[in-house]
């Protein structure tokens, strides 16, 4: 905002998304990331809260959008519907064809786990699974609004059930749910950014 006011023949507005997730995530983000443990069967536990994840394929678009017909100097949030973690379980489950069982740890205990995590990572060396950010992102207030990026730009999201089921398809495709596919996964991805400038 301050180079609008600062370069007055810059034309250009900000896009705002919520968390970010979908297929092709090289870079294995949150979302990827639980959804491959999940299904890999590492996963059994998680924090009682919310999401709010947009499909990167519907972000790509909303930003194609933002610089055709959006309006210099506003700002359009792109988001998804809210998900609970309970419902992020059960989606996992039924893209990934499972029925495997799960839990969700009240926020009152998760913070006591995360004392707990903190003290045996003194010992281990290694970072904590668990941190009050996680539980501050997953409890506070996710219902963004996109009606502006709706009806200026035509944004749309596809649903975050076929977000998590085409996301669960490409990592079986990519045969990603080892540590090995992992790293070289990561390795590929920053050699591309690396030849391209990115």
């Amino acid at each position: 905002m301050d180079s609008l006011k600062k370069y007055q023949q810059l034309d250009a507005s900000i896009v705002h998304p919520s968390g970010i997730c979908g297929p092709y995530d090289y870079a294995f983000g949150s979302v990827t990331t639980m959804v491959r443990d999940f299904v890999n069967g590492k996963m059994k536990m998680g924090i009682a809260g919310t999401f709010n994840s947009v499909d990167v394929r519907d972000l790509a678009e909303g930003v194609i959008a933002a610089c055709e017909k959006g309006r210099r100097g506003e700002c359009y949030i792109m988001s998804n519907e809210v998900v609970t973690m309970k419902d992020m379980f059960r989606m996992m489950n039924k893209a990934a064809g499972l029925s495997g069982r799960y839990y969700v740890l009240p926020k009152g205990l998760a913070y006591i786990a995360v004392r707990i995590l903190a003290l045996i990572s003194r010992f281990t060396g290694k970072d904590p699974l668990l941190s009050d950010f996680n539980i501050y992102m997953l409890n506070r207030n996710n219902d963004f609004d996109c009606t502006k990026a709706k009806e200026e730009l035509g944004f749309h999201c596809r649903p975050f059930s076929e977000s998590i089921r085409d996301t669960v398809a490409w990592i079986r495709e990519e045969s990603s749910f080892t540590n090995e596919g992992i790293i070289r996964a990561k390795k590929d991805f920053a050699m591309v950014g690396m030849s391209e400038g990115i």
